[in-house]
């Protein structure tokens, strides 16, 4: 086994040639393209054999390739031989196919991202009401604009930046709620980003 030999008249086991590293043959083989890689590394039958990269990994042994790892994982490890090497990225985070380390594990839509101290990891916080973040791993959150609110937390849209009804305003950006004009004032349609005006009574 893992070796071959290509001719006849073989007057000794020593004529046997070794496969090339990191390849297999079956017992009695009599050409070097039936030296196959093993599992972990790449290359065709025959050839000299690969390492897969972290980020890759090879388990199939009828594909000659080193295979990527899924999006939302990442592999740090050499010749992976099994797809369950490539590690699910914790929870809120993302990643690109190939990824080969946990800093590859980006933060999601809907939050901001800080690198750790440890610089191996980002941590990521949701947006605060009243704002949003359409990009993954942004050093901040977009604020509603003045005349809108938004309540809700994590939000990855600015679609949730409802415009005040009339009769109720929000003066500053990144606003939570809109505020009721009080009695005796009024706000025009459209204007909610604007403070209430006060009524005017005529006398006659």
């Amino acid at each position: 086994a893992d070796t071959f030999f290509n001719r006849t008249g073989a007057a000794s086991e020593a004529e046997c040639v070794a496969c090339p590293a990191h390849a297999v043959s079956a017992t009695g083989s009599s050409n070097h393209t039936e030296c196959f890689c093993v599992l972990g590394y790449a290359g065709l039958p025959g050839d000299e054999c690969v390492m897969c990269q972290p980020g890759t990994f090879r388990d199939d042994p009828t594909q000659y390739i080193c295979e990527a790892c899924p999006v939302n994982t990442y592999n740090v490890f050499h010749a992976s031989n099994d797809e369950a090497a490539c590690l699910a990225c914790p929870f809120g985070k993302t990643s690109v196919g190939g990824s080969d380390a946990e800093l590859d594990c980006v933060c999601r839509e809907g939050s901001f991202a800080t690198l750790a101290a440890d610089g191996l990891h980002w941590e990521c916080r949701p947006c605060a009401a009243g704002t949003f973040q359409t990009a993954i791993n942004a050093s901040s959150c977009d604020a509603c604009p003045a005349g809108t609110a938004s309540d809700l937390e994590g939000a990855d849209t600015p679609a949730v930046c409802a415009r005040c009804n009339d009769g109720y305003y929000a003066l500053e950006p990144a606003s939570t709620a809109c505020a009721a004009c009080a009695l005796g004032e009024w706000q025009a349609a459209r204007s909610t980003s604007r403070p209430c005006m006060q009524r005017i009574v005529r006398c006659t």
